[in-house]
């Protein structure tokens, strides 16, 4: 499943590592994703994106834990 919009919050778990990252909708929902060792986009670059507005599109699927980052897209 896929989800777009813009980046509202960017946890680290490292410089390299994402942990959590938040989006909001065109609708105005908010959608929370954790990492679990995706290294698609580092911390740094997801920034940029929430800093100029930029949106990302998030592939992610459902677990027992929540929403899971599969893949990240510009």
């Amino acid at each position: 499943m896929t989800v777009r919009g813009m980046v509202v919050e960017v946890r680290a778990k490292s410089i390299t590592e994402l942990e959590l990252l938040a989006i909001m909708d065109q609708t105005g929902d908010r959608w929370e994703f954790y990492a679990d060792g995706f290294a698609g986009f580092t911390p740094a670059h997801l920034r940029e994106h929430q800093a100029f507005g930029q949106p990302v599109t998030v592939t992610y699927r459902e677990t027992r834990d929540g929403l899971l980052v599969v893949g990240l897209a510009d």
